[in-house]
């Protein structure tokens, strides 16, 4: 597991983010490694097509892309009011975030460092994932939403 030793504290990355949900008042919760679990093996079972698994997006796919830095704004269009998880490749985070509006995750993520992420929903029936080479890339339902959405 990749982390930052400060002291005797391991960093963990929804540690800040969930410092900063604190902060505006967002209702979410912090899901542990278990459950967090089954959407890592979900989505890669679902939309992993890499022979080494994670990063998601890596390797052949079908998966829509558009390179553009500020691109995971256009996240809170999609989901806008549905739940929603937010998790990271599991070698950096094992836990994960789930909110209970998927909007409130665009004023998180202007006020948390980038990192590179991944939304879906509690069915996996769509993975949008921002990485650190500024793609946001669709997968399943939310492929058509990023084709169609004005660049």
């Amino acid at each position: 597991m990749m982390c930052q030793l400060i002291g005797d504290y391991m960093w963990k990355i929804v540690d800040d983010f969930a410092e900063e949900a604190v902060k505006q008042g967002l209702e979410f919760e912090i899901m542990g490694p278990l459950e967090a679990e089954r959407f890592h093996h979900g989505l890669l079972a679902k939309f992993g097509k890499s022979k080494a698994g994670w990063p998601l997006w890596d390797g052949p796919s079908d998966f829509v892309s558009v390179q553009d830095e500020l691109a995971w704004r256009w996240i809170g269009g999609w989901i806008e009011d549905e739940a929603c998880v937010l998790l990271w490749d599991p070698a950096s985070e094992r836990r994960a975030l789930r909110f209970a509006k998927g909007r409130s995750l665009i004023s998180l993520l202007e006020c948390v460092y980038g990192t590179e992420f991944y939304v879906t929903d509690d069915s996996m029936s769509y993975m949008i994932c921002f990485n650190h080479h500024d793609y946001l890339i669709a997968a399943g339902r939310a492929t058509e939403w990023l084709k169609q959405h004005p660049r």
